[in-house]
């Protein structure tokens, strides 16, 4: 499953799917707060960060099976 996940917080999304053993091949997150950032970093170094929602070129994300706000 491809997800992108917006305003991703410590990345709870993840965590929902990991538990759900929903397999992840690729999580993108926009998230700014930076100790949030900082915790999704360490719990989850394969999630790809991309700074603000608003700064973001969506169209790179066709064809994501999930999309998350505010997990």
């Amino acid at each position: 499953m491809r997800v992108l996940s917006l305003f991703d917080g410590i990345s709870c999304g993840m965590a929902a799917l990991e538990r759900a053993d929903i397999p992840v091949e690729a999580y993108d997150a926009f998230e700014i707060d930076k100790y949030a950032v900082t915790v999704s970093e360490k719990n989850y170094p394969q999630i790809r960060h991309h700074g603000n929602v608003f700064d973001g070129d969506f169209r790179k994300f066709k064809g994501y099976d999930l999309l998350l706000g505010g997990s």
